[in-house]
């Protein structure tokens, strides 16, 4: 959650508690009303669920995200950047034929 929202979670818990709670509800209504009319399954009451687990543990994502996109990794990977996209086989040419599919041919 943003730092707002935790700051008024703190002042006024009655009032923004609730509207949040039911703020997640409905809004995990529509994915989930999505996902049991396209799949036909009652797999899609997770989504309430998941809209609060959201609401909790993931929402902050997006904001580091928007603050962090000059770095490489992502969260806890670090990933190795180097100059060839398309690193080659040590001896290798990708563009020859084996001796076995020449005979094929």
């Amino acid at each position: 959650m943003h730092f707002a929202t935790m700051v008024l979670l703190a002042c006024l818990p009655l009032v923004v508690g609730p509207q949040m709670l039911s703020g997640a509800a409905i809004a995990s209504c529509a994915p989930g009303i999505f996902y049991a009319i396209r799949y036909k399954n009652d797999r899609a009451i997770w989504a309430f669920p998941y809209s609060y687990y959201w609401m909790i543990c993931l929402s902050w994502i997006s904001l580091y995200a928007l603050l962090t996109p000059h770095k490489n990794g992502w969260m806890t990977r670090d990933l190795e950047t180097t100059s060839d996209p398309w690193p080659s086989l040590p001896g290798k040419d990708p563009f020859t034929v084996a001796p076995t599919l020449r005979k094929a041919a």
